[in-house]
Formats: structure tokens, C-alpha cells, sequence
């Protein structure tokens, strides 16, 4: 028989990195579960055996709000001038010609073509 000192004896201790954040024991289960920064732990202390341990990473997946790449991602090398050339619109190189398929309605989804034109293309017969 081993002879055991006075005062508290621990039975188990779980050793975590992380500070511990939160804890919750229910002995009806015989479960202790606690969390840290790092991840969240649940042990049987029954068995006095860890049942799930998980990292924040994998509890969140790709919605942690810590681990999220920006929406945007930063050039990684700065602009030169072959760029701006990229960027200019192709209508400052055409000048101030017209084009002569141009019609001057005020709608561009109207047809400057008149009722009885449009039956005649498409066939289409007056109605009473």
C-alpha cells in the first residue's frame, strides 16, 4: 500500500499550451470540456482519457475570422508605364471620327425604321 501525503491529490491533469478560456464539467456524463485560444478539449473523467481535442482552425474551417485571406489581394509589384497603356480606353485612340451607323434617336433600343418597314421584314400583318 502506497502512502499518499495530505492535502489534494489531482487524479488527472490535462497540460495545454494555451491559457484555458472556459470550462464546463457535467458528471451526469462524466465529461470535462474546456477551451482555449488555440482549440477546445473534451475528456472523459471517468476513463480519465481525452475523447476530442480541436484546433480553432478546424472548428471554423474557412469562416475563422482570425484566418480569413483579405478580399483583396495587394499587387506584388508596383505599377509601370506599359500598364498605363493597358488601362487607357481604346476610344481616345479613334479620335473625334463618327461612325456613320450612328442614328440620332434619342433610344438606342428603338429602329429608326418605320411600322409599315418592321411588317414588312418580319412578315408581320396588320391587324384590324
Amino acid at each position: 500500500m502506497q502512502k499518499k501525503p495530505p492535502g489534494f491529490q489531482a487524479i488527472l491533469v490535462c497540460i495545454s499550451p494555451a491559457p484555458i478560456t472556459a470550462l464546463s464539467i457535467n458528471s451526469s456524463y462524466g465529461l470535462m470540456a474546456y477551451g482555449t485560444e488555440s482549440g477546445a478539449v473534451v475528456v472523459d473523467i471517468v476513463r480519465r482519457m481525452c475523447i476530442l481535442n480541436v484546433a480553432t482552425p478546424d472548428l471554423y474551417g474557412g469562416a475563422d475570422p482570425y484566418q480569413r485571406v483579405p478580399k483583396s489581394p495587394k499587387r506584388t509589384q508596383p505599377p509601370d508605364s506599359s500598364d498605363t497603356d493597358r488601362c487607357r480606353s481604346p476610344s481616345v485612340d479613334q479620335g473625334l471620327e463618327a461612325d456613320e451607323s450612328i442614328s440620332g434617336n434619342t433610344s438606342p433600343h428603338e429602329d429608326a425604321t418605320t411600322d409599315e418597314t418592321r411588317r414588312k421584314k418580319f412578315n408581320i400583318k396588320k391587324t384590324p
